[in-house]
């Protein structure tokens, strides 16, 4: 008739084990059979987690101390699992494990609610890790997804969301045997699924490599063109996109290089496929002790355009090569206030496809336009600036201690050469006057 009592103190939730026998194995792990394992400290709890035997280890007073606490500093492996309300099983697992965020019970949170689309539905997220008797690893949180849709069916998923030192991520899945019918919109309502198994499967990692190095991994499988946007409206509207990729990319100081995969597995999906490409950046370089500033951009790409099958359109779905590489060379000159940037720059595309033209590429297939060409530009930026303090502008109520108006003139002043008129530029004088006023805030000396 053993009891055994924490304190996770950083929820403020008292945690109460009582056993029929209990013995201590080690300075922090224990033995027990027959246990209640609770939150409430009533006689009789409810709700309540019993179990025929438990292997608890406790290390939240040693962790404590070091500054280590974590929900994994309480663990307990239990078995023959029955969580109890009001004396009466309301679940049972054969095995379960628990740590300090809520042990007693092996549910994170459930939703019911009704309506014409869905019917009577009851959605519930459990502890992943627990339920599989597994010790939720440290950085890792994982959930599984069980859900009832009385007009639809029953779904099944899992999350699980990682994040460690040298890298992150997530990985989630979710399917339902669907019965019921699409409601989309005020012009799409009442669509048929095209086929009643459905779901999706997600897969999203990026690695911290050496030398600046950074690996990114993205796999995207959907069932339907209208899965996403019917089971997972906000993620459809505003999360990423769905891609099944490879991006490795290094970036350092002032240059960057980038090659990138990817490939399209949904083929309801419009997508251009790039096997690979890759890109380099090369920003302000100094030469010459700053007598001069160089800046480089440059793409090349092995594309193929894919259309959703769906589709009626007819557009070229050969593989074709892309590139282009813009260099400038600015001579930055400060005469005071003043600054003057001449510079000339260079542009050069190449497109093996469809080319470079200003017509509409029309349905039959052909090539069109120039496949190789070159844009030349010489110009000048000019700027200077004018700016006066006012003091004695003061409010407590917006915390502001005098203003700055700042009027900066500027000019921009450019020409072009091309070596055809289908990327022929006009030549161009810009002139304008940017007003600025700044607000000084905070303390004087602040």
């Amino acid at each position: 008739n053993a009891d055994m009592k924490n304190f996770d103190t950083s929820r403020g939730i008292p945690i109460y084990v009582k056993a029929e026998r209990l013995r201590q194995l080690s300075q922090s792990k224990f033995a027990g059979e027959d246990i209640v394992i609770t939150t409430s400290e009533f006689y009789k709890p409810s709700p309540a987690m019993t179990a025929s035997d438990i292997v608890i280890t406790d290390t939240t007073a040693i962790d404590e101390e070091t500054g280590e606490l974590g929900d994994d500093s309480f663990d307990a492996d239990m078995r023959n699992i029955r969580l109890t309300v009001n004396d009466r099983t309301v679940f049972y697992w054969p095995k379960f494990r628990s740590n300090l965020q809520r042990p007693d019970i092996p549910i994170r949170k459930a939703t019911m609610s009704y309506d014409n689309t869905w019917g009577p539905t009851i959605e519930t997220e459990w502890y992943l890790a627990r339920l599989l008797g597994l010790k939720e690893a440290k950085g890792q949180d994982s959930s599984f997804l069980l859900d009832y849709y009385g007009r639809r069916g029953m779904g099944v998923g899992s999350e699980i969301i990682y994040d460690k030192e040298d890298y992150f991520g997530n990985i989630s899945n979710y399917f339902i045997y669907d019965s019921g019918q699409d409601d989309l919109g005020r012009n799409r309502q009442n669509i048929d699924p095209p086929r009643k198994m459905r779901g999706r499967f997600l897969f999203q990692h990026r690695q911290f490599l050496p030398y600046n190095w950074q690996l990114t991994l993205e796999a995207s499988y959907l069932s339907d063109r209208n899965f996403l946007e019917s089971y997972h409206r906000t993620e459809f509207q505003i999360g990423k996109d769905q891609e099944t990729l490879i991006h490795l990319k290094r970036i350092k100081d002032n240059w960057g290089f980038a090659i990138l995969g990817k490939w399209r597995i949904n083929d309801f999906e419009t997508e251009t496929e790039e096997t690979p490409s890759a890109q380099f950046h090369w920003v302000g370089q100094s030469l010459f002790d700053d007598r001069l500033t160089f800046y480089h951009d440059s793409e090349v790409g092995y594309f193929r355009q894919r259309v959703a099958n769906y589709s009626s359109m007819t557009i070229p779905t050969d593989p074709y090569v892309f590139g282009s590489t813009r260099n400038e060379l600015d001579m930055p000159i400060q005469m005071g206030s003043l600054k003057l940037v001449p510079y000339i720059a260079g542009t050069i595309g190449y497109d093996d496809r469809s080319g470079f033209s200003r017509n509409r590429i029309n349905g039959n297939g052909g090539a069109f336009g120039e496949k190789e060409v070159f844009l030349g530009e010489i110009g000048l930026r000019a700027s200077t600036y004018y700016w006066k303090v006012y003091p004695n502008v003061k409010s407590k109520l917006w915390d502001v201690n005098s203003i700055r108006h700042i009027v900066k003139p500027y000019l921009v002043a450019v020409g072009f050469a091309e070596s055809d008129k289908v990327v022929e530029q006009k030549d161009s004088v810009n002139i304008g006057l940017l007003q600025r006023w700044q607000t000084k805030r905070g303390a004087p000396g602040n």
